[in-house]
């Protein structure tokens, strides 16, 4: 990773602190959407990069169907709640545990831009779902690079849900 990468980085990792503390400090409902949607679109700035990419693709964006876009399996906003709490528990305490945690749940994977408004659609209405769940409702195929087919999500790959 570029060393200006790493700083934009060591810098959402002092927010992730501040905000944490400021989400668990109010009791305002407002005040704590509001913290998660300040701090999820800088998920997204910072995690778009080859680091956080999982190497697979939904069919369709492999076999190019359509405008292909990086999707945020946990979604951003999960994530930053995810995070706050996590930070909250003592249970990230330093910038690498922040890392491997953005790593292991904040990644992406190719799909279609259709199949990702499809998705969210889903599981907005869905709250008690998650992405894995979604593309299989959907009928989402994922592979890998090469083309080749995992038939099953959960045992023969690893895209960790939050």
């Amino acid at each position: 990773m570029k060393e200006n990468k790493i700083k934009a980085l060591k810098c959402l990792w002092k927010e992730a602190k501040l905000y944490s503390k400021l989400y668990y400090e109010t009791e305002d409902k407002f005040e704590k959407n509001t913290y998660v949607k300040h701090f999820r679109s800088p998920i997204f700035d910072e995690t778009n990069v080859t680091f956080f990419k999982k190497d697979y693709i939904s069919l369709k964006a492999f076999n190019k169907e359509g405008r292909i876009t990086d999707e945020h399996c946990n979604g951003r906003t999960n994530c930053a709640k995810k995070i706050f709490e996590k930070i909250f528990l003592g249970e990230i305490n330093t910038f690498e545990e922040f890392i491997d945690f953005l790593k292991n749940y904040c990644y992406t994977i190719k799909i279609l831009s259709e199949e990702n408004t499809s998705v969210s659609v889903y599981l907005k209405k869905n709250k008690d779902k998650n992405f894995i769940e979604a593309y299989n409702e959907l009928g989402i195929i994922i592979c890998d690079k090469k083309g080749n087919i995992i038939k099953d999500i959960i045992k023969e790959i690893d895209l960790p849900v939050i």
